[in-house]
């Protein structure tokens, strides 16, 4: 029964050190980005933010993803404003930070602020969008970090499209 175990938790945890998987859960590749950070548990904002992991699945393989993976942060009555403040702008500094390494990107601006990114990277996605800069906007900011299905590749086009259809 022990080993049952053991083996089981060995199985569900996983480690990616470059395009090998070897250990632990939260070790994902968007280490090797700017935006690591954002997921990683070390901002002291972390605990405000929404946060959704998706592995594998029917949702992601219809867009030839294997992991989704996603944090927004809210400037509402239960975020303390100063937080949410030093998370927009964190997020817009690694997203920033991210574009410069990017195959291929779009970036946008309004007010001297970024307002969204699309980001190809060399073995991942990055999609950001900070809605607050809307005229009607919510006070909140998006990070969504992609990885595709092995031996697949989606275009900027179809990344776009994919958000417009959320």
């Amino acid at each position: 029964m022990k080993k049952i175990l053991l083996c089981l938790i060995w199985m569900s945890c996983q480690l990616c050190i470059g395009n090998w998987q070897l250990g632990i859960a939260d070790c994902m590749a968007q280490k090797h980005t700017s935006v690591a950070r954002q997921f990683d548990g070390s901002m002291p904002y972390y605990h405000l933010l929404d946060r959704v992991v998706i592995e594998g699945g029917e949702e992601l393989n219809a867009y030839k993803l294997s992991l989704y993976k996603s944090v927004t942060v809210k400037e509402n009555a239960f975020t303390p404003k100063e937080l949410a403040q030093q998370a927009f702008k964190d997020m817009e500094h690694d997203v920033e930070e991210a574009a410069k390494n990017a195959l291929l990107k779009e970036v946008g601006h309004k007010q001297g602020k970024l307002y969204y990114a699309f980001l190809m990277m060399r073995d991942c996605y990055i999609f950001y969008q900070n809605a607050s800069l809307r005229k009607d906007g919510k006070r909140e900011a998006t990070i969504v970090y992609m990885e595709g299905q092995k031996n697949s590749s989606m275009s900027m086009s179809e990344l776009k499209r994919m958000f417009k259809k959320k």
